[in-house]
């Protein structure tokens, strides 16, 4: 049985920022301002190659399930 606390660390990651969003990777949070998922999550949300050099500017979209 999982704990509570855990499961308010799951962080679902939503490509674009239409309606309905649709989800692309999950994630979890590490600090109340950073989270971790991995690099072609990001790329998926943000629909950049994921072969970029910089880092991404772009607002990723994100929610608690």
């Amino acid at each position: 049985m999982s704990q509570p606390i855990l499961n308010n660390a799951i962080v679902r990651i939503l490509i674009d920022s239409k309606e309905p969003r649709t989800p692309v990777g999950a994630g979890f949070l590490v600090s109340p301002r950073h989270l971790l998922t991995c690099a072609h999550v990001i790329t998926d949300a943000l629909r950049i190659p994921e072969n970029t050099p910089e880092p991404p500017s772009e607002m990723i979209f994100l929610d608690f399930p």
